[in-house]
């Protein structure tokens, strides 16, 4: 059975984010902040390759409890010429979904019923595109003119990512009104970027949304997308773009029933 296009849906939490080990006051001007913003969204896609693990965190609080959510997303990804390879194995709460495409066609596992398929053609470009995973819609290269309204740089930080100090700007992004989903707020608009000096790429993403839940209650959801391990222009061996079906695995073409032990 077919299922529909592919949507990386994490169920976002609160965890430790990189510990800042220095931070200044008054950054320099070297480009504008609006520019700095343009710049992640085509950053990872000047790469030759790059591996990136990214933690995303999510804390609701609904004015009488809080809860605490986290997944995770690694990506691999290489390209010669037009032919782009990729692989994205996504972990949550509950399940997860493996994505890994050859550059000619690809292949989708899911964790939840542990069935894979194998689908010919592109993946959705937004997955080559998203300059932070989680925020593509927003800060895409497309959409920047019609979601950014201006920014401005705050201050400098240097960030610990994967063991190495990451010295970032650290952008606060005012968006245009009605830019989250319907039923959705952006907390006054603004999310908060925190931008590498070396590759323009968002070291980690904040932001708070506001939502009402069925009852009518208002829920405040606080995001970071924390960057734990990113690894640019880096040789990576045949087997990433390999899909081998985990022991126990089923193609979704198999209709037989589960079996129980």
């Amino acid at each position: 059975m077919s299922r529909g296009p592919i949507i990386l849906v994490c169920a976002l939490g609160l965890v430790s984010a990189p510990v800042a080990v220095t931070q200044e006051r008054n950054p320099s001007a070297r480009v504008s902040a609006e520019q700095l913003v343009r710049d992640t969204a085509t950053a990872l896609s000047k790469l030759h390759s790059y591996e990136l693990k990214v933690v995303f965190d999510q804390s609701i609080d609904d004015g009488k409890y809080r809860q605490i959510f986290h997944s995770y997303v690694d990506t691999s990804f290489e390209q010669s010429g037009a032919r782009r390879r990729i692989r994205i194995v996504s972990k949550k709460r509950v399940g997860g979904e493996t994505i890994v495409s050859n550059g000619d066609g690809y292949w989708v596992y899911h964790d939840d019923d542990r069935r894979y398929e194998r689908r010919t053609g592109n993946l959705p470009p937004e997955l080559y595109a998203s300059p932070t995973p989680g925020f593509s819609g927003s800060l895409s290269a497309a959409n920047l003119p019609t979601s950014m309204q201006s920014a401005e740089v705050l201050q400098q930080e240097t960030l610990s990512v994967g063991g190495r100090p990451e010295r970032c700007d650290v952008v606060l992004v005012h968006l245009k009104p009605h830019v989250a989903p319907s039923g959705v707020t952006v907390r006054d608009n603004n999310l908060t970027l925190w931008v590498s000096h070396r590759y323009r790429v968002p070291m980690k993403v904040s932001a708070t949304f506001l939502h009402q839940d069925p009852d009518g209650k208002l829920q405040a959801a606080d995001m970071a997308i924390v960057v734990e391990k990113f690894n640019p222009n880096v040789q990576l061996p045949p087997s990433t773009w390999t899909f081998i079906p985990p022991t126990g695995s089923r193609p979704e073409s198999d209709t037989s029933p589960s079996i129980s032990k």
